[in-house]
C-alpha cells in the first residue's frame, strides 16, 4: 500500500500522549526515547522532537553525516516551516510527535507516494514548535544495492516535490503564515539543483536516458541553471561511452559536491536547550 499510507494507518491505531514510528530495518540508540520525552515534558509548546541520525548499510557499517543544525535547540514553528520549504530534514524514524498535534492537524492530512513524511513535518510545524537534538540517536538503513528505486526511475520524487511546495504554500496561507510563502520561488528553483543530483545518480547506475530526462527537467524549475558549470558538465556526459562516462563521473565528483557537507545555524527564532531538554537561559 506504500510507506506513507502504511505509516498513517499505523499511527491511526496508536494510543498514548506521544507517537513514534520506527521502520522495521532501522534502529534507535538506548537514550532516544528518554531524550525526546524530556524535551516534551520541559517544553509544552513543542509539538515535534527531531534527532540527528546515522546511516547504516546492509552489513551494519555506520556512516556519519553532519547534523542539520549545529546545536540542540527549539525552533519557533513558523520559522521551521520556512526551513521545510527548502529541506525535509527528518524521516519518520528521527521524530517523535505529541498526540495533540496529530489531532489538531487531522483534517489536513494527505497521502503522497514518496514525500509524505516531508508533508507531515511541515504540517506539524504549523501547530507547534520543533525541537532538534544534534546527537545521532537513530540509525537509518540505506540499502546501497538498490540505489535506483522505481520512484526515481519514473521521476516521481522530483515531480511530487513540486506538488509538495504548492501544498506547503496553500497550508501556510490557510494558517496565516507568511515566512514559508516568502520562500516559494527559492524552493522551486532548488528543485533544479535536485535534478542535477538525480542525474548524477542515474549516470552512476548506467541509466543515461533517465539522467538526460532529469537534465531536461532542471531548467523547468530554474531557467538559470543552463549556464551552471555543473549542469553543462552533466549534460556533456550523455553521449559518452561507458569508460569515458566513468572517468567523467570521477572528475565531476572530485570537482563538485552536490550533497550537504555542513551543519547550519538554526533560524533566529530559536531557543538553545541543554542535554536534559531544558532551555538555556
Amino acid at each position: 500500500m506504500g510507506s506513507d499510507k502504511n505509516s498513517k494507518l499505523s499511527t491511526r491505531d496508536t494510543e498514548g500522549e506521544f507517537v513514534y514510528t520506527l521502520a522495521s530495518d532501522d534502529a534507535i540508540k538506548p537514550e532516544f526515547i528518554e531524550s525526546c520525552i524530556n524535551v516534551f515534558l520541559y517544553n509544552p509548546g513543542v509539538g515535534t522532537v527531531i534527532t540527528h541520525r546515522e546511516e547504516i548499510d546492509d552489513d551494519g557499517n555506520v556512516y556519519q553525516t553532519p547534523s542539520f543544525y549545529n546545536k540542540n535547540c527549539i525552533i519557533e514553528g513558523e520559522s521551521q516551516a520556512a526551513v521545510y520549504m527548502m529541506a525535509g530534514i527528518a524521516i519518520p524514524g528521527q521524530r517523535m510527535i505529541r498526540r495533540t498535534v496529530l489531532t489538531t492537524v487531522g483534517k489536513y492530512g494527505r497521502i503522497f507516494q514518496v514525500a509524505g513524511d516531508w508533508y507531515d513535518n511541515f504540517l506539524y510545524s504549523l501547530v507547534g514548535d520543533v525541537a532538534y537534538i544534534k546527537e545521532p540517536l537513530c540509525q537509518y538503513r540505506v540499502h546501497r544495492g538498490n540505489e535506483t528505486n522505481e520512484s526515481e526511475l519514473k521521476l516521481l520524487g522530483i515531480t511530487e516535490h513540486y506538488q509538495l511546495i504548492h501544498a506547503f504554500y496553500d497550508l501556510a496561507d490557510s494558517f496565516g503564515y507568511k515566512k514559508p510563502k516568502e520562500r516559494y520561488s527559492e524552493a522551486v528553483k532548488k528543485l533544479g539543483s535536485m535534478c542535477l543530483r538525480y542525474a548524477l545518480k542515474m549516470y552512476k547506475n548506467e541509466y543515461n536516458e533517465i539522467a538526460h530526462k532529469y537534465l531536461l527537467l532542471a531548467p523547468v524549475y530554474n531557467s538559470d541553471i543552463t549556464s551552471d558549470e555543473k549542469y553543462c558538465s552533466l549534460l556533456a556526459m550523455k553521449s559518452l561511452g561507458k569508460e569515458l562516462l566513468k572517468q567523467a563521473i570521477n572528475d565531476f565528483e572530485e570537482k563538485y559536491c552536490l550533497e550537504r557537507t555542513k551543519s547550519y545555524a538554526p533560524p533566529a527564532e530559536h531557543w538553545e536547550i541543554d542535554e536534559s531538554g531544558c532551555i538555556i537561559k
